[in-house]
């Protein structure tokens, strides 16, 4: 059976935030949420900086600390260049939090798991991430609960056939997510899993919940979890290129026609629809034009030559186009802006409200909407 190899960057929310704020890594520096530690990096760790800790606090403890914003889109979107270059040396990753992947142990591969583990962690290092740890196991939280186990850029491997229960035995029992379990578990006198796996079964899910009652069949070797790789996201960005450039507006929108049918098509196939797209248009002698475009429903093909041509009307007597790229910044399900049982909204309106409001601002076309208030006027309110 395969062996699962988990990936740990540690104090990932803080490295990402680093990371986008072009600040070295080395800076003791933390994640604040409402004011209060969410995360913090090993040079903070050294000031005595702990998680739930005020801000004032902790900047008193440590003046020259970096004070970062918890942003969870953040730490997706930069964890997402780790996660494509894990698919190159192991096709199949199974991302389990941003700072956190599983996929399938590549032993074979590269002659052992300690020879896999130090190649994966290489990789991943070669971005800029130095703490970087590798647990494998038989299964997923085993493995998960060795790289925590690691140090930084080393691979902790548990043994095979029998190893992985002896290794959960042993653990504390605030590796639990759940903290109310932990905190019932601690007042009982029982300090590490072993405790726990030796209750009865039925009394645990009663006692202590859902999460405690899987952990203690992972430690019995049931309830494994397999490791799902993901699909690699579509690449719905469609682009033409013309040759020669062309300078006018209208010849422009004429053949840029068939790609934003397949736009829109190909994000039909996989039933969504786009409701916010970024259109590039490369010039040959001026700076590119770039702007993203929002729909009050979603966009047709008609729509974006629309928008492509209000933003050619500027640019175009400047140069000639070279290209043109329609990007997905926001696809949603279809389901979404499905039109209602009984009717729905008349397109030609739409295209209306949104060519006004594209020429003079979101808030250029307004509805009346009823509010509180005692008079007649008071009740009136318009809204974009």
């Amino acid at each position: 059976m395969s062996r699962t190899l988990v990936v740990w960057c540690a104090d990932w929310p803080v490295a990402a935030a680093l990371s986008e704020a072009g600040l070295p890594r080395h800076l003791p520096a933390a994640v604040f949420a409402q004011n209060r530690v969410q995360a913090y990096n090993q040079a903070a760790r050294e000031f005595g900086i702990k998680r739930g800790m005020r801000r004032r606090d902790a900047q008193s403890r440590c003046p020259e600390i970096q004070v970062l914003a918890a942003d969870e889109a953040r730490d997706a979107r930069v964890f997402e260049e780790v996660l494509v270059r894990l698919e190159e040396l192991r096709p199949g990753v199974m991302p389990l939090r941003p700072g956190l992947v599983a996929l399938r142990s590549p032993a074979r591969f590269y002659g052992g798991e300690a020879e896999a583990g130090a190649a994966i962690a290489e990789c991943v290092v070669e971005l800029g991430i130095w703490d970087v740890r590798i647990g494998i196991a038989d299964e997923l939280f085993t493995a998960e609960q060795a790289a925590r186990s690691a140090g930084p850029q080393e691979t902790y491997a548990v043994p095979a056939d029998g190893g992985s229960t002896a290794f959960l035995r042993a653990l504390p029992v605030h590796v639990l997510e759940d903290a109310n379990a932990v905190s019932l578990l601690q007042r009982l006198g029982l300090t590490t899993l072993g405790g726990l796996a030796d209750l009865p079964g039925a009394d645990v899910k009663a006692r202590f919940g859902a999460q405690a009652a899987w952990v203690r069949r992972v430690i019995h070797g049931e309830g494994a979890r397999p490791v799902t790789g993901r699909t690699p996201p579509p690449e719905l960005t469609t682009e033409v290129a013309f040759e020669p450039p062309l300078d006018s507006a209208e010849a422009v929108c004429f053949s840029a026609r068939q790609a934003a049918e397949g736009f829109v098509k190909g994000l039909a196939t996989r039933q969504g629809v786009c409701t916010e797209v970024r259109i590039e248009v490369v010039m040959e002698d001026v700076p590119d034009s770039v702007r993203t475009w929002a729909h009050p429903r979603w966009f047709s093909s008609v729509d974006l030559i629309d928008r492509l041509h209000w933003q050619l009307a500027g640019v175009v007597a400047g140069g000639a186009v070279i290209e043109v790229r329609f990007v997905p910044e926001v696809a949603v399900s279809e389901a979404v802006h499905a039109d209602g049982l009984w009717g729905g909204t008349n397109e030609r309106v739409d295209r209306g409200i949104a060519r006004v409001q594209g020429l003079l601002g979101h808030e250029a076309v307004v509805a009346p909407v009823l509010q509180g208030g005692r008079t007649p006027r008071d009740r009136q309110a318009y809204v974009p």
